[in-house]
């Protein structure tokens, strides 16, 4: 508990929320911002798990299906390796409905999830990194784009392996995970070996900032769930 009160203070300063206090009370962990709704504290307990997975396919979504009841079930259907029942989640993923699994996927296990704008559901294969992998992290605008990007540096072990992933996945893409989420799935159009890579989303100056925090100060090592 002590760890995640760490890493939620300083996403609090990353983010400029001056004034934020967490506090360990019980087996609770109480976050308050002064002057907020409560849209920024479920915003700092998020766990921010990043992922990196190659992936296999993709299509429209077309939402046919039940929503999983929860979590356990959401993974028996879309962290299967079975491609018969991979094809079902696929076609039976709601991607406007609440995630079940958000936050809460296998990364050794192939995975099926939304884009972040609805606009795709992934087959992704199992993860290659993950914030570990991490040590920097910074948002800004892209002057080129004008759109925000995260711009991510790698530890020296994890920059070869990112190189092995995208030499392996050239003319594919790969995607960037969050919390079961794809925020960006680019093409691989050569190797990258200088350490480094770009995340571009549709992102705006704010939630840029909050995922380079994430990434940048690391996940939470338990989901929160807000009372």
């Amino acid at each position: 508990m002590s760890a995640a009160k760490q890493i939620i203070q300083w996403r609090a300063d990353g983010m400029g929320l001056s004034g934020t206090t967490v506090t360990i009370k019980d087996d609770t962990l109480v976050i308050t911002v002064p002057d907020d709704d409560g849209a920024a504290a479920r915003r700092l307990a998020q766990t921010g798990e990043l992922t990196v997975r190659p992936v296999l396919t993709a299509a429209p979504p077309t939402g046919k299906g039940p929503a999983a009841p929860d979590a356990t079930a959401a993974r028996i259907s879309r962290q299967s390796s079975d491609p018969a029942v991979q094809q079902q989640a696929i076609a039976e993923l709601d991607c406007a409905a609440t995630d079940p699994l958000r936050g809460a996927d296998d990364p050794a296990l192939p995975l099926v999830t939304c884009a972040a704008d609805g606009s795709e559901v992934l087959l992704l294969g199992p993860s290659v990194l993950d914030n570990r992998a991490i040590s920097d992290a910074r948002a800004h605008l892209d002057p080129q784009s004008t759109r925000h990007v995260v711009d991510v540096t790698f530890t020296a072990e994890a920059a070869d392996r990112f190189e092995a992933l995208t030499t392996e996945n050239v003319n594919r893409r790969i995607a960037f995970v969050v919390d079961t989420v794809v925020v960006s799935a680019p093409m691989v159009v050569s190797p990258t070996s200088a350490g480094q890579t770009q995340i571009a989303g549709n992102f705006t100056a704010e939630s840029a900032g909050e995922l380079a925090n994430s990434l940048r100060f690391g996940k939470l090592p338990v989901p929160f769930a807000e009372r």
